[in-house]
């Protein structure tokens, strides 16, 4: 598939209306058949919408399908139930419109529906993402000729059109009702497609956003046909906490188990692409970098607002003494929870103190599996054997106690040796605490990372977390400061321990004191 890049509103729709073009096939070559062997040809590609797609759109599928697509397409196309809902939050540059746009193309040429309606953030936006369909229908000479002309000879306009077997198509905007809208045969919206419907400044207003979404229950899912099958299909990146693509989410999860969630981001937990048929890991790593601070919404779903508690500059790099010039070096995970496969973020740090300050040599921080997590751990076991240091390894006791017997005893049939784990007993106060407790040591200058981190994903995700850090706000991207603090504060107990203390004891008065 093309993909679009979109920098701003008129690049996006130069992009696209090139992008258009490619839906107006020209036929390079006359085919021979017959007309039985033409109807065996044709309803085979009607059986298969990836064969589909590329025959009739080859200047469009120029990529092969994700998996993601496959799956996509393929629980729209089975409509197993009456209402079908497939909501995608998916990161720019997915080819989420164009396979839409394909899909419903394969879907009216099997005859799946009667009245569709696209759906965007505003009504330029909404015909410009129907365009692509009324020029396959128009233009289109490989879909011409195996299937004729379906251009009606009167309503035939840009955001709103009739093909000649009576099937409408329309545009809508945010706002603009859909109420009662039905084709000449009194047939009511069957199909809805809401592409980029979110906008950001509706997003941040609680009050817009609630009536945006009054709208869409209300007047777009009302004008949907009663009986029958029928099909909604959300699709936006996830842009806001709270936005339209979480709360349609968030009703299938509540109401409509059998709906398709799914979430695209441009590449995985081990930072692969999750469209190799398209995209290297190398081009994903450049984009990620060349986005910067937003790619966490842009590509990775996760949008967020900067806090206020640690700031960019406070966080440097130098070269580092070698490990073994070290009295104390911390290896210390903060595992998430035990049964979490991939949800929560982990963290493994390692910290050495020197002169006052703290130094982080080598840290992972990600959403991987447990077993992924455990392996980390000999990795940076290698690591430091290769450079002459010796870490003491740590974890916060409770998850220790969980996860030692589980999974760490199985990983010894694996490495063939165990990782000396000890457990955190302290009593330890509010997470969000502690983490702003050691905001001092950034601000400071005391806290360093070494210079061989700079190009780091682990640790770039470190700093991310912490810049988006805010006291209060609950969220999964606070384990790698959490692991931090854990190793900070046993650095601090261990410095305390070789000084020495206070000694006190009991005064007694000399009797020959004059």
């Amino acid at each position: 598939m093309v993909r679009i890049r979109k920098l701003n509103d008129r690049d996006a729709l130069k992009k696209w209306e090139q992008f258009t073009k490619g839906f107006a096939t020209p036929i390079d070559e006359i085919l021979v058949e017959t007309p039985k062997e033409k109807l065996e040809r044709t309803a085979k590609l009607l059986q298969n919408f990836e064969q589909f797609c590329y025959y009739y759109f080859p200047k469009i599928t120029k990529a092969k399908f994700a998996k993601w697509h496959k799956k996509f397409t393929k629980h729209l196309i089975e409509a197993k139930g009456n209402i079908n809902i497939a909501v995608a939050k998916c990161c720019r540059d997915m080819a989420k419109s164009s396979v839409t746009v394909m899909l419903v193309i394969f879907m009216y040429y099997n005859g799946r529906f009667r009245s569709f309606g696209m759906f965007s953030d505003n009504y330029d936006k909404a015909e410009t993402l129907l365009k692509p369909i009324k020029t396959a229908l128009e233009r289109n000479e490989l879909l011409l000729r195996d299937f004729g002309p379906r251009q009606s000879l009167g309503n035939w306009n840009a955001g709103s059109f009739t093909t000649s077997d009576n099937v409408s198509f329309k545009a809508f905007g945010a706002g603009q009702t859909p109420r009662g809208d039905k084709n000449d045969d009194s047939d009511r919206l069957d199909f809805l497609v809401f592409d980029d419907f979110d906008h950001p400044e509706v997003c941040l207003n609680p009050e817009r956003m609630d009536k945006r979404w009054k709208y869409v229950e209300g007047d777009c899912f009302g004008a949907l046909h009663v009986s029958g099958k029928k099909w909604i299909i959300g699709l936006n990146n996830k842009i806001a906490e709270d936005c339209f693509i979480q709360r349609l989410w968030d009703k299938c999860l509540r109401e409509f188990p059998n709906a398709l969630l799914i979430t695209v981001n441009l590449t995985d937990g081990e930072g692969r692409s999750t469209w190799k048929e398209a995209y290297t890991d190398e081009e994903c790593r450049e984009m990620i970098a060349l986005v910067g601070d937003e790619s966490d919404t842009e590509y990775f779903n996760n949008p967020s607002e900067k806090g206020k508690e640690f700031l960019k500059e406070w966080f440097q790099y130098k070269k580092l003494p070698p490990l073994s010039k070290y009295k104390n070096l911390i290896a210390y995970l903060d595992g998430g929870f035990k049964k979490t496969k991939t949800s929560d973020t982990k963290a493994l740090v390692l910290v050495g103190m020197m002169d006052g300050e703290y130094h982080i040599r080598k840290c992972y921080v990600e959403n991987v599996t447990i077993g992924q997590m455990i392996a980390w751990h000999y990795d940076l076991h290698d690591w430091l054997r290769n450079k002459n240091g010796t870490a003491v390894w740590w974890m916060e006791e409770v998850f220790l106690l969980g996860l030692l017997h589980d999974h760490f005893d199985d990983a010894v049939e694996q490495y063939k040796f165990r990782i000396p784990m000890k457990g955190d007993k302290r009593s330890k106060p509010d997470k969000d605490l502690r983490i702003s407790n050691t905001a001092g040591y950034f601000e400071r200058g005391k806290v360093w990372f070494d210079e061989d981190l700079k190009n780091d994903r682990y640790a770039n995700r470190l700093i991310q977390q912490y810049l988006k850090f805010k006291s209060g706000v609950r969220n999964n991207e606070k384990d790698g400061p959490d692991a931090v603090e854990g190793a900070i504060y046993l650095l601090n107990e261990a410095a305390r321990d070789f000084i020495g203390g206070v000694a006190v004891g009991e005064s007694r008065k000399n009797k020959f004191k004059i």
